[in-house]
C-alpha cells in the first residue's frame, strides 16, 4: 500500500470496526467492508472518512433516500460477500488508517463503477446538507 492517502479514496477495504455489544455492555470489533471517501492528511497514517457497507437483514432498516443497493448481478466486480449489500451514505464515520486490514483491499468502486460512485457522492452530499 502506498503511503499516499489519496490512493485509498473510492476503494472498498476490509477494516477492523468497533461496535457496542449491548449483551456484554462493551465494545467489540468485527471486520467489515468500508468505502473510503476522505482522508485528513496527504500521507498515511491518518484518519479516514468512510461509509460502511452493510447487509441489511431487516428491510425496514433500509433508508430509501440514502442507502445505495449493490447487487452481485449489477456489481459483480466489487467482490462483496453479501448480496445485496448497501453503501450507507447517512452513516459516515471515521477510522484510523491502521485499522484497515493488511492486504484488505476488496475493489475500487470509483474505478469500476464511476456512475455508482457519483450517485453515492450525491446522496452523501444530500444527507450532509440536511444536517444542522
Amino acid at each position: 500500500m502506498s503511503n499516499k492517502s489519496h490512493h485509498l479514496i473510492g476503494k472498498i477495504y476490509k477494516s477492523r470496526f468497533s461496535y457496542f455489544d449491548p449483551r456484554t455492555r462493551g465494545y467489540k470489533f468485527k471486520r467489515r467492508p468500508l468505502l473510503i471517501v476522505g482522508a485528513e492528511k496527504e500521507t498515511l497514517p491518518c484518519d479516514l472518512t468512510v461509509l460502511p457497507i452493510s447487509k441489511i437483514s431487516v428491510s425496514s432498516n433500509i433508508h430509501d433516500a440514502f442507502d445505495i443497493k449493490l447487487t452481485k448481478q449489477d456489481h459483480e466486480n466489487l467482490n462483496l460477500t453479501h448480496d445485496p449489500s448497501y453503501v450507507r451514505t447517512h452513516k459516515m464515520t471515521t477510522i484510523y488508517s491502521l485499522d484497515l486490514i493488511h492486504n484488505g483491499e476488496i475493489s475500487s468502486l470509483k474505478d469500476l463503477y464511476p456512475k455508482v460512485y457519483e450517485e453515492i457522492k450525491e446522496k452523501f452530499e444530500g444527507f450532509a446538507i440536511s444536517l444542522f
